[in-house]
Protein backbone atom coordinates (compact mmCIF):
# COMPACT_ATOMS: atom_id res chain seq x y z
CA UNK A 1 0.00 0.00 0.00
CA UNK A 2 1.24 3.46 -0.72
CA UNK A 3 -0.10 6.90 -0.13
CA UNK A 4 -1.75 8.32 -3.51
CA UNK A 5 -1.80 12.15 -4.49
CA UNK A 6 -4.98 13.66 -3.10
CA UNK A 7 -6.56 14.76 -0.42
CA UNK A 8 -6.26 12.84 3.29
CA UNK A 9 -6.14 12.70 6.66
CA UNK A 10 -3.23 11.68 8.63
CA UNK A 11 -4.21 9.59 12.25
CA UNK A 12 -1.51 9.16 15.04
CA UNK A 13 -1.43 6.05 16.51
CA UNK A 14 -3.38 7.06 19.87
CA UNK A 15 -6.25 7.72 17.48
CA UNK A 16 -6.29 11.54 17.01
CA UNK A 17 -5.71 13.01 13.73
CA UNK A 18 -2.69 16.08 12.46
CA UNK A 19 -4.04 19.38 12.53
CA UNK A 20 -3.13 22.87 12.07
CA UNK A 21 -5.19 24.52 14.31
CA UNK A 22 -4.15 28.44 13.54
CA UNK A 23 -3.20 29.79 10.82
CA UNK A 24 1.39 29.48 10.70
CA UNK A 25 0.29 27.87 13.59
CA UNK A 26 2.26 24.12 14.93
CA UNK A 27 0.87 21.10 13.80
CA UNK A 28 -0.82 19.01 16.55
CA UNK A 29 -3.01 15.62 16.80
CA UNK A 30 -6.68 16.28 18.16
CA UNK A 31 -9.72 14.06 18.18
CA UNK A 32 -11.59 13.78 14.67
CA UNK A 33 -13.23 16.81 14.24
CA UNK A 34 -14.58 16.55 10.39
CA UNK A 35 -12.83 19.96 9.90
CA UNK A 36 -10.81 21.02 6.44
CA UNK A 37 -8.12 22.01 8.55
CA UNK A 38 -7.56 18.08 9.66
CA UNK A 39 -7.47 17.14 5.59
CA UNK A 40 -4.27 17.11 3.97
CA UNK A 41 -3.62 17.26 0.42
CA UNK A 42 -0.26 15.35 -0.84
CA UNK A 43 1.15 16.04 -3.89
CA UNK A 44 4.33 14.58 -5.19
CA UNK A 45 7.60 16.74 -5.88
CA UNK A 46 9.90 15.35 -7.37
CA UNK A 47 11.23 12.43 -5.48
CA UNK A 48 9.06 13.46 -2.19
CA UNK A 49 5.72 15.12 -1.24
CA UNK A 50 4.67 18.63 -0.36
CA UNK A 51 1.71 18.22 1.98
CA UNK A 52 -0.38 21.09 2.67
CA UNK A 53 -3.33 21.99 4.70
CA UNK A 54 -6.78 22.10 2.84
CA UNK A 55 -8.27 24.35 5.82
CA UNK A 56 -5.46 26.54 5.56
CA UNK A 57 -3.89 26.67 2.58
CA UNK A 58 -0.48 26.10 3.94
CA UNK A 59 2.30 23.49 3.42
CA UNK A 60 3.62 22.12 6.31
CA UNK A 61 7.11 23.04 7.01
CA UNK A 62 10.13 22.86 9.29
CA UNK A 63 13.36 23.73 9.58
CA UNK A 64 16.25 21.64 10.48
CA UNK A 65 19.97 22.59 10.58
CA UNK A 66 21.04 19.10 11.60
CA UNK A 67 18.78 19.59 14.96
CA UNK A 68 15.57 17.81 16.03
CA UNK A 69 12.70 19.34 17.70
CA UNK A 70 12.30 21.78 15.20
CA UNK A 71 8.26 22.23 15.51
CA UNK A 72 6.14 20.75 12.30
CA UNK A 73 4.01 24.19 11.16
CA UNK A 74 1.91 25.45 8.37
CA UNK A 75 3.54 28.37 6.55
CA UNK A 76 4.15 29.56 3.04
CA UNK A 77 7.06 28.22 2.61
CA UNK A 78 7.13 24.53 1.90
CA UNK A 79 9.19 21.58 3.38
CA UNK A 80 9.36 18.41 0.59
CA UNK A 81 8.99 15.02 2.66
CA UNK A 82 9.82 11.73 1.72
CA UNK A 83 7.00 9.15 2.98
CA UNK A 84 7.84 5.92 3.88
CA UNK A 85 5.92 2.37 4.40
CA UNK A 86 6.49 0.34 7.24
CA UNK A 87 3.65 -1.91 8.19
CA UNK A 88 0.96 -0.17 6.75
CA UNK A 89 1.89 2.73 8.20
CA UNK A 90 4.47 6.00 7.60
CA UNK A 91 7.38 8.06 8.71
CA UNK A 92 7.12 11.26 7.12
CA UNK A 93 11.37 12.09 6.82
CA UNK A 94 13.34 15.74 5.33
CA UNK A 95 13.72 15.04 1.98
CA UNK A 96 16.65 16.76 2.30
CA UNK A 97 18.30 14.77 5.46
CA UNK A 98 15.92 12.00 6.08
CA UNK A 99 17.35 11.63 9.58
CA UNK A 100 14.98 13.31 10.83
CA UNK A 101 11.44 12.65 11.40
CA UNK A 102 7.84 13.83 12.16
CA UNK A 103 7.17 12.71 16.00
CA UNK A 104 4.52 13.53 17.46
CA UNK A 105 4.70 14.33 21.11
CA UNK A 106 3.01 13.99 24.52
CA UNK A 107 1.68 17.61 24.03
CA UNK A 108 0.38 16.17 20.74
CA UNK A 109 2.76 18.79 18.60
CA UNK A 110 4.41 17.24 16.02
CA UNK A 111 8.34 17.73 15.78
CA UNK A 112 10.79 16.56 13.77
CA UNK A 113 13.08 13.60 15.89
CA UNK A 114 15.81 11.37 14.92
CA UNK A 115 14.64 8.70 13.20
CA UNK A 116 16.85 6.65 15.17
CA UNK A 117 14.27 7.54 18.36
CA UNK A 118 11.09 6.75 16.26
CA UNK A 119 8.99 4.07 17.98
CA UNK A 120 5.17 4.04 17.54
CA UNK A 121 4.11 7.18 18.02
CA UNK A 122 5.96 8.27 15.10
CA UNK A 123 4.21 5.32 12.61
CA UNK A 124 1.34 7.39 11.20
CA UNK A 125 -1.79 6.03 8.88
CA UNK A 126 -3.16 8.09 6.20
CA UNK A 127 -6.72 7.74 5.30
Amino acid sequence: MSVTPGYHKIKTSSGKYLTLSTQNGTVTAMTASGATNQTWNFQPSGNNWTITNTGYTLTTYAYSTGQSSSTVSGNTLSTEWTIVPNSGNYSFQLGSNNSFAWSVGTNDQVTLAGTQLQNNAQQLSVE
